[in-house]
């Protein structure tokens, strides 16, 4: 008389028994899915005067244990691990590990890393450890793979990255390194190449180098480890800006208490006065930095300059000098084959140069003008007051047309900063204290810049290029203009 039980609450067979016969339930078969183990309690006898309704059935849910394997860890750490948000266990060495806390049969599971281990740079991650609900045996395949995680780190150089990273904890990896000009996303790396300005370095070894690159640009870098089994680890994807630096005064000779040694002379001159000089006449200007290094033929420069400057032409198209239509050695003018800007390879700022006439003559001058009360030092100052050719007569105007002409292919010119402009100025020359190599057209004159006098509201700061000193002047004053676009860490818009 086999019956069928689906659900809790009360049963009955179906077939009839004489009073005083013998009776004796079984269960026949166990549950499954979930697997339980059911006991009959009171299941024999002989029929009393009345029906048998005592008979207790009680099913027990089958448990079985959660476990896996545990590799990489390394001698004298340990890593914990929970299950279902609890029952922690303490891993301390490669092996298999079995959580303590049996689960009934068909209930889920989800193995977590509850904390790292404590080596730096070293994590643990669970791989199956998720796999649905238990189904009839125990679980084994719990895979807790420990292992070095990538962490690349960047520092920005003029036009340059340099990239570092834990390359000491690993071994039989090989690096490979994604780089662009746009966030690399989640899943990114197997198609860097369709990035902006997408591309792949591979096999590479650090530190890294990355340039020649464009200053005042984001670039965004991640790093891949592949194992030889053809296993992966990322990197975070990190963005850099590469920046300028700063400029050296210009003055590469040296001087005692009476003169100046060999001012006007060759470089080897100048390297023998300044060696004459360096016991009785120490620490001077000319013993440091860039200009130093250029003197004794130490200095790289990608362009060309005196001293320690570096500076390179530029076409009003946007073409380098020498480089397609633009000549090279193009004369300033208003054409796109004239020479129209100058840039920095040492700051990596871009600068404005000066035509014979028009829009950009040599000879205009301006007004300080700006009607932003948040910038202007609480006057806005003149409008319209110099004197020029094909616009406003005031700075505000000027940068204005000179964004809509959009010289060497920029539209983005800005009035320079008090140290931007003084970045320029080449203490070793007088009248103008600058190279007019490369800053033609430069009149020994006061150079507005975009920073208002702190103590004058109405006045602001000028470069004044005859000797290359600043200081302030009324906003209402006629001075000339030259424009720079590009940003600087050492001569920020934020830095005065």
């Amino acid at each position: 008389d086999d019956l069928v039980v689906s659900a809790n609450g009360p049963f009955q067979f179906a077939a009839e028994l004489l009073n005083g016969s013998a009776y004796q339930v079984k269960v026949l078969t166990q549950p499954t899915g979930p697997n339980q183990i059911c006991t009959v309690a009171k299941g024999s006898g002989t029929i009393p005067e009345a029906n048998v309704t005592g008979v207790a059935v009680t099913c027990v849910p089958v448990t079985y244990r959660i476990g896996g394997q545990v590799s990489g860890l390394t001698a004298g750490d340990q890593v914990r691990l929970q299950n279902n948000g609890g029952d922690d266990l303490l891993v301390s060495a490669d092996g298999a590990f079995t959580f303590a806390t049996p689960l009934d049969d068909g209930s889920s599971y989800a193995v977590t890393v509850q904390q790292q281990p404590k080596r730096q740079n070293w994590i643990c991650q669970v791989e199956n450890g998720a796999a649905g609900s238990l189904k009839g045996r125990d679980v084994t395949e719990v895979f807790v793979a420990c292992f070095p995680q990538v962490v690349l780190q960047s520092t920005a150089g003029n036009r340059k990255i340099k990239l570092n990273w834990n390359s000491q904890d690993f071994s039989g990896v090989t690096f490979n390194l994604c780089f662009a000009q746009e966030k690399i996303g989640a899943g990114a790396f197997g198609n860097c190449q369709a990035l902006k300005s997408g591309g792949v370095k591979k096999q590479v070894n650090g530190p890294l180098a990355i340039s020649p690159l464009v200053n005042d640009v984001s670039y965004w870098f991640q790093l891949e480890a592949r194992y030889a089994s053809g296993r992966q680890t990322l990197s975070e994807a990190i963005e850099a800006i590469p920046f300028g630096g700063l400029n050296d005064s210009g003055i590469d000779w040296c001087a005692s208490d009476i003169f100046n040694r060999d001012m006007e002379g060759s470089r080897a001159e100048k390297e023998e006065s300044c060696q004459t000089l360096a016991t009785g006449y120490p620490g001077q200007d000319a013993f440091l930095g860039r200009d130093a290094a250029a003197r004794t033929r130490k200095l790289s420069k990608t362009g060309s300059g005196s001293a320690g400057f570096d500076f390179t032409k530029v076409c009003r198209s946007g073409q380098v000098a020498g480089k397609g239509k633009c000549p090279p050695n193009p004369m300033p003018g208003t054409g796109f084959d004239n020479w129209a800007c100058t840039i920095d390879n040492t700051t990596g700022l871009t600068w404005e140069v000066k035509a014979d006439s028009g829009l950009r003559s040599k000879e205009n001058t301006y007004t300080w003008y700006n009607p932003d009360g948040n910038v202007n030092g609480g006057a806005p100052g003149m409008k319209g007051g110099g004197k020029c050719k094909e616009s406003a007569c005031d700075t505000e105007a000027y940068v204005q047309a000179v964004n809509e002409l959009g010289p060497c292919g920029f539209r983005d010119w800005r009035l320079p900063s008090k140290r931007e402009l003084l970045s320029i100025v080449d203490n070793g020359r007088l009248k103008p204290a600058i190279d007019v190599r490369y800053f033609p057209n430069t009149l020994p004159a006061h150079y507005w810049t975009s920073l208002p006098s702190a103590d004058q509201n109405n006045s602001a700061w000028q470069v004044y290029f005859l000797f290359g000193e600043a200081s302030s002047e009324e906003k209402t004053q006629r001075n000339h203009l030259r424009l720079v676009r590009g940003r600087t860490v050492t001569h920020g818009l934020n830095n005065p």
